[in-house]
């Protein structure tokens, strides 16, 4: 479940901001979890509180809840291994299962932790 919710945090992370600067002021759990999974530190109860902060905003999934039904990206649909030269472009450090397909050319994202571009693999 950690490696799930620190992918959630990595995607939405910054979508979060601005929902917890809202409704009650300040990101601070959102801080200390970026901050906890940056260092490499036991992310667990700074992730807890991030969960209770946005379903304390007003966010019922909170970020645990937004989790059902993440899957391993090579088994997501709509990602075709089949096709040749197909690439998927994962967590640089492996420490959560976020993915991008590309849809064109471009330069890859950046983790939103280490600030690497995210490591392409081949299908």
């Amino acid at each position: 479940m950690t490696k799930a919710a620190t992918t959630a945090v990595c995607e939405r992370g910054e979508r979060y901001r601005p929902f917890l600067v809202s409704r009650v002021g300040n990101a601070d759990p959102l801080d200390r979890a970026l901050d906890a999974l940056r260092t490499g530190a036991d992310p667990v109860a700074a992730l807890d509180e991030l969960d209770a902060a946005l379903q304390a905003s007003g966010d019922p999934q909170g970020l645990y809840g937004a989790l059902r039904g993440v899957r391993d990206p090579s088994t997501a649909t709509g990602i075709e291994s089949s096709v040749p030269g197909e690439s998927l472009y994962l967590c640089p450090t492996e420490r959560c299962s976020r993915y991008w397909l590309p849809d064109g050319p471009g330069p890859a994202p950046q983790c939103a932790l280490s600030e690497a571009p995210l490591r392409r693999r081949k299908l």
